[in-house]
């Protein structure tokens, strides 16, 4: 079932629940992004069982921002998830870097720049919250969207086999 359609600039927006996916192909050929809750998968481990529970709870942190888009909550509950997602992603960006240092990864300068920037993003995104714009947009979501899913299985999948 469809719901909440909305757009940005010229790309259209759609979530979905889980049970939805068979509107994922046609939709995406219509040019719409698919807005749905992630599930953790055995495909996002990197074989560090503390490693993979904080991915757990950035994607619960995730889904939490999807259920705040959904539902249009007020820009209260904008920033306490925002809130939540930094204090979250910083402690588990310090732990993450503690691991790769500590076994002399070599794109470690890199991976922390992708940690700064994200967390500069998501604090940006607090910055421009206000009750004239009460709800957490497509363009946050969007944003949470790709960095999940291409941090997780692209960035941090280079360092499974050192960790």
């Amino acid at each position: 079932m469809v719901r909440n359609r909305g757009e940005i600039g010229d790309r259209h927006f759609c979530p979905v629940e889980i049970g939805d996916s068979p509107l994922c192909p046609e939709l995406l050929r219509k040019g719409w992004y698919i807005m749905s809750k992630y599930a953790w998968s055995n495909d996002y481990s990197v074989g560090n069982e503390i490693l993979d529970q904080h991915h757990r709870n950035l994607i619960k942190l995730f889904n939490d921002a999807y259920e705040t888009i959904k539902e249009n909550k007020p820009f209260t509950e904008t920033n306490k998830i925002l809130s939540e997602l930094t204090t979250y992603s910083i402690f588990h960006f310090y732990e993450e870097e503690k691991i790769m240092k500590n076994v002399g990864y070599a794109e470690l300068e890199n991976h922390k720049k992708q940690h700064s920037e994200f967390i500069s993003k998501i604090n940006e995104f607090k910055n421009n919250i206000s009750a004239e714009n009460s709800t957490l947009n497509e363009e946050i979501f969007l944003f949470l969207y790709n960095w999940l899913v291409n941090h997780i299985c692209i960035s941090d999948k280079k360092y499974v086999s050192v960790i």
